[in-house]
C-alpha cells in the first residue's frame, strides 16, 4: 500500500509526495504425512497406533521506502552524504524451515458393554531453523529491491532510522521434544445417555519472532507451552435423537503459556513470549 499527500506548487500544481510505501510478500508451502494402523472394531481391546511428519517452509520479505524520511535528510547539513542515496528504504527478511515427527497410539479397553477406558500416548518432536536479517539502503520503487548504503553511509543511516531497528543479520535453531498421555472414561448411563471423565496433556511447540527488529537475540526465540486438561461431562440424545443436550464442566492448566503482545520502545510489531502460567 502507498501512503501519499499532495503538497502545492506554484508552478506545478498539486505534486503527489509518496511518504511510505511498502511491499510484505509472504510465501508459505506445506508437506505432511500420516500413516495410521487400526484393529477392527468390535473386540474386547481395540488400538489405533501411527506416524506423522510435517515439513514446512516460510519466506517473508517486507521492504518500506521511507519516502517521509526524505525532507529531513535534506534539511540538515549533517546528513548532506546520504543525498545521492534518497530515498531510503528498509527491508526485513526472515526465513524458517520446520520438520515435525510424531508417533502416537490409544488402545480402548471395554471393561463392560456400557464402560470404556481409553489411553493414548504421543511423542513429538519439533526442529526450527530460521534467519532474520535486517538492513537500510536505497529505495528504487514500491515492490524493486533495494540497495544497501554503503560502508561509508551506513553509520550515518542508522543516526538516522535508529528508531526503527538496527541492522540485524542472525540465524537461529531449536528442537523442542514432548510426550503427551491421555486417559478417557466413558460409561453409558442409559441408551443415547454417555457420561465420560478426561485428562489430556498438550503441547505446543516454541518458534521465533520473526518480525521482531530488536538487536536482542534473547527476545526472538520463545519457549514451548504446555496443557494439562481436566473435563468432565454428558452427552444425551432424546425423543428418537431429534434433541441433543450437552454438560461439560472443565479446567485446562497451562504452563508457559503463548501470549501475544508488544515490546514498548523496541518494536511496534506483535510478538510471542511465554507467561508463567494460566488456567
Amino acid at each position: 500500500f502507498d501512503w501519499s499527500s499532495d503538497v502545492c506548487s506554484s508552478d506545478l500544481g498539486p505534486v503527489p509526495a509518496d511518504l511510505l510505501a511498502v511491499s510484505a510478500p509472504e510465501h508459505y508451502q506445506q508437506l505432511s504425512q500420516e500413516l495410521r494402523l487400526s484393529s477392527r472394531p468390535g473386540g474386547t481391546i481395540d488400538y489405533l497406533a501411527g506416524l506423522y511428519f510435517q515439513h514446512d517452509q516460510l519466506v517473508t520479505d517486507q521492504m518500506l521506502t521511507l519516502g517521509f524520511l526524505s525532507p529531513t535528510v535534506a534539511s540538515r547539513p549533517a546528513l548532506a552524504p546520504l543525498l545521492p542515496y534518497l530515498p531510503v528504504a528498509e527491508v526485513f527478511a526472515f526465513r524458517q524451515a520446520e520438520s515435525i515427527y510424531s508417533a502416537f497410539g490409544s488402545v480402548t479397553y471395554h471393561v463392560t458393554p456400557a464402560l470404556r477406558v481409553v489411553g493414548g500416548l504421543r511423542a513429538t518432536a519439533v526442529k526450527k531453523d530460521a534467519d532474520k536479517s535486517l538492513y537500510f539502503g536505497t529505495g528504487h520503487s514500491f515492490v524493486a529491491d533495494v540497495t544497501p548504503f554503503p560502508d561509508p553511509v551506513l553509520g550515518l543511516s542508522q543516526t538516522l532510522t535508529r528508531s526503527l531497528g538496527p541492522t540485524v543479520a542472525a540465524s537461529y535453531a531449536r528442537d523442542d521434544r514432548h510426550v503427551s498421555p491421555s486417559l478417557n472414561i466413558q460409561y453409558e448411563l442409559a441408551t443415547d445417555v454417555l457420561g465420560y471423565l478426561s485428562y489430556a496433556n498438550g503441547f505446543k511447540a516454541g518458534g521465533f519472532n520473526g518480525q521482531d527488529a530488536s538487536p536482542d537475540r534473547a527476545a526472538v526465540p520463545f519457549g514451548p507451552e504446555k496443557v494439562n486438561a481436566y473435563e468432565a461431562g454428558l452427552k444425551t440424545q432424546f425423543y428418537d435423537r431429534r434433541m441433543t443436550f450437552n454438560l461439560a464442566v472443565f479446567r485446562s492448566d497451562y504452563r508457559d503459556l503463548q501470549v501475544g503482545g508488544s515490546r514498548p520502545g523496541v518494536s511496534v510489531v506483535q510478538t510471542v513470549q511465554n507467561a508463567g502460567g494460566a488456567r
